[in-house]
């Protein structure tokens, strides 16, 4: 009868990295994003491509562009103008790392009146929150679309896709054609810093953010 050895050593296996003690297993991938945005561009065989950070926070424009590896000036947001009394509200599409000029659109909308909406009315006039106000979303819903001009000399320019952390890429002249943006120029600047008296940005809430650039 053959011995045994007590104590010997036997084969184990190594354990994976995900039993290992402390260990975090691989995140899944997002899903798909389907939403009308999407469906939109799809039914109308828009070529498209989409940056999808899942996310319930508000991203600013250029925080999304530098955790997506993109350009902060193709990364487009869209701010809420409001017009005195029941005028149409206006969604002013400009490049994230610039800020709106409001005299500027005054003068070229010839209208005196238009403001910035508050981080309030952005959403209660848009029915989205901060941070998924998409042009693409609120087409045909009632608002004035201006484009800055600058989006023009881009191949594509990304917008939001109407989700947080969600932005679509797509040439600027499909985005004029299916929004029926007005292409305006000169309704920008550089992002200037806010006085301590301004308290809140009166640079209006975009779907990136409040005012140039906060975090959405």
């Amino acid at each position: 009868m053959g011995s045994v050895l007590l104590g010997a050593p036997r084969c184990v296996r190594a354990p994976r990295r995900a039993e290992m003690p402390g260990a975090t297993r691989p995140m899944p991938a997002p899903a798909p994003l389907r939403n009308n945005v999407m469906r939109l561009l799809e039914s109308r065989h828009v070529p498209h491509r989409l940056v999808h950070i899942p996310t319930e926070d508000k991203l600013g424009a250029t925080e999304l562009a530098e955790r997506a590896g993109l350009s902060p000036h193709q990364v487009y947001k869209t701010l809420v103008v409001l017009r005195a009394g029941k005028g149409r509200p206006v969604l002013a599409v400009i490049p994230g790392d610039l800020e709106l000029n409001l005299k500027l659109v005054r003068t070229a909308l010839e209208d005196s009146g238009l403001r910035m909406a508050t981080q309030a009315e952005a959403e209660r006039v848009t029915g989205s929150k901060v941070g998924a106000i998409s042009p693409l979303a609120l087409m045909n819903r009632g608002f004035e679309i201006v484009l800055a001009s600058q989006a023009l000399d881009e191949a594509e320019v990304f917008v939001s896709a109407g989700e947080r952390g969600a932005s679509v890429a797509l040439a600027p002249r499909d985005l004029v054609s299916l929004t029926g943006a007005r292409v305006v120029e000169s309704i920008t600047r550089p992002i200037q810093p806010l006085r301590p008296s301004e308290g809140h940005s009166p640079r209006g809430i975009s779907d990136r953010g409040a005012g140039p650039d906060t975090k959405r």
